[in-house]
């Protein structure tokens, strides 16, 4: 059985406020249109090397209060670690949807 992984997945109404508060905005795409070509094509990447990608939605409130909690900044270490125990706590609680790819 191949490998689940998380893909963190952003509401567009929650992009620029991500990009304001992401110490690595820089390296983010400007848009959420753009962000979303670039996620899709990493799903089907991931999926393409034999895992199962699975789009983990990333509320920011949620994300922020992780990282209050961890005493992280929003970077993208902290939201890999944040979406790696999200998709941990649904797989758990067998909340996860059907396979994406």
């Amino acid at each position: 059985m191949a490998s689940m992984v998380g893909v963190a997945w952003y509401d567009p109404s929650e992009w620029n406020a991500l990009r304001r508060v992401a110490p690595d905005a820089h390296k983010l795409e400007t848009t959420h249109a753009e962000w979303l070509i670039v996620a899709e094509r990493g799903i089907n990447d991931l999926a393409a090397a034999g895992l199962q990608p699975r789009r983990i939605p990333v509320k920011l409130a949620e994300l922020l209060a992780w990282c209050d909690v961890h005493r992280r900044v929003p970077d993208a270490s902290a939201r890999a670690e944040f979406v790696s125990q999200e998709l941990r706590r649904l797989h758990q609680a067998g909340l996860l949807t059907p396979n994406v790819s």
